[in-house]
């Protein structure tokens, strides 16, 4: 029985994870007999192995630089899921029982940052993806450590709920009304180069195609938008995550804000639901072309 600790990616130490799931996405290669009927040897074939982490530690996501465009880079330093293991009477087992997945050399992207309404009083959760990088393409990157201590501590990080969107600018004439639920996916491909080995060795990027998941109960914001049409434009986006403070919120004039930002681009109407006995929604997806992300900001 175990379960995950904080993360450590690079200089970066990820607090309050929600979860940890790896993959380490293997395939065979079958050799078969010259008849083709049946496989006379199976070898191992290339792998793209990576962890997907869930977190609310928005501060330690956005303390990298232009991480919504670039997500950070780890060469040569310390890539480790701890994984805790459970007690049978108690919170955990105690002694050198614990185990955590390790690797030095990783690139880590941001896959989405938003927040939804509903249980768990709206918090902001980022999920990241850690994709292992090879030193030759032959040594396996990642692997599973020797027993050994339960790691030092438990990071205490801010949290962060819903804040203002703003669409056109940040005047209240701007600013959506109703929202239930915000995704920020910067939408990075990347290209895993093997040069012929198992495991891949660099990652350049292939592709940003960055959008923002909007969803809000206001028919008049579904008419600014799109006004029933498939598309519409914008000439700025903001939106705003507010940090929490006790029983509420730091201060809207208190820079301990992040938000993120798109210059002009366009809006596409995902359509407008409604159901008896309950709120109609509608949703919206907005296009930019560079997505930015600043932490320590003001609200408007």
């Amino acid at each position: 029985m175990f379960t995950h600790f904080d993360a450590v990616l690079g200089a970066t130490v990820l607090g309050q994870t929600q979860s940890a799931d790896y993959a380490p996405g293997g395939q065979p290669i079958s050799v078969y007999f010259s008849d083709g009927t049946d496989p006379a040897t199976h070898y191992g074939g290339p792998a793209d192995p990576r962890v997907t982490i869930e977190a609310t530690d928005l501060a330690a996501v956005f303390g990298n630089a232009a991480v919504l465009t670039d997500g950070w880079c780890v060469e040569g330093g310390t890539v480790s899921v701890p994984y805790a293991n459970r007690g049978k009477c108690g919170a955990f087992e105690s002694g050198n029982v614990h185990r955590s997945l390790n690797g030095t050399d990783a690139l880590v992207l941001v896959r989405s940052v938003g927040w939804s309404e509903g249980g768990g009083g709206a918090l902001a959760t980022a999920s990241l993806e850690v994709l292992f990088l090879s030193s030759d393409g032959t040594t396996v990157p990642v692997a599973l450590s020797a027993a050994g201590a339960l790691p030092d501590g438990r990071k205490n990080a801010a949290v962060y709920g819903p804040g203002p969107v703003y669409v056109g600018g940040t005047l209240a004439a701007n600013l959506v009304p109703e929202v239930t639920g915000v995704a920020c996916s910067p939408g990075i491909t990347t290209e895993p180069k093997t040069f012929g080995y198992n495991w891949p060795v660099a990652r350049p990027f292939a592709q940003r195609a960055p959008t923002v998941e909007l969803t809000f109960e206001s028919l008049a914001a579904a008419q600014t938008f799109t006004n029933g049409s498939a598309f519409g434009s914008f000439t700025s986006f903001a939106c705003y995550f507010r940090k929490r403070s006790g029983a509420g919120f730091v201060a809207d004039n208190v820079a301990e804000h992040i938000k993120v930002t798109f210059a002009a681009g366009l809006t596409q109407g995902g359509g407008i639901r409604s159901r008896a006995g309950a709120n109609g929604d509608a949703s919206v997806t907005v296009h930019g072309l560079t997505m930015v992300g600043v932490a320590g900001v003001t609200i408007p």
